[in-house]
């Protein structure tokens, strides 16, 4: 199972002719993270570009980690920290973020 998005409707605001902020929240699949990030694709948040994203929150197995979205990837990518834990280094492949609630939520920004 990857990643699911659940648009929070509540949340949209139209700030611009082209600037439309969306938050959803992001429940994720056992084991399912993948080197590279999760792909995010815009019309999961109602948008058809993402120029930027926060994270706003976390739950369970989520907490402890980095969570940066890079828009020319389309990819939302979770970092640790590394062995002498003062840097971070990309998540291994098959992390599981599922137990213990664990979700994120992510505010976009795009049109």
């Amino acid at each position: 199972m990857a990643i699911t998005w659940t648009e929070d409707t509540d949340s949209r605001a139209d700030l611009g002719p082209s600037t439309i902020q969306q938050q959803s929240l992001a429940t994720f699949g056992a084991s399912d993270y993948v080197t590279g990030g999760y792909f995010v694709d815009p019309q999961w948040f109602g948008l058809r570009r993402i120029r930027g994203a926060v994270v706003t929150g976390l739950s369970g197995n989520a907490l402890g980690y980095l969570w940066q979205y890079s828009p020319s990837a389309s990819s939302l990518y979770a970092y640790q920290p590394g062995a002498s834990n003062t840097a971070f280094e990309q998540t291994a492949s098959n992390t599981d973020f599922s137990g213990n609630g664990g979700s994120l939520r992510l505010l976009a920004f795009g049109f």
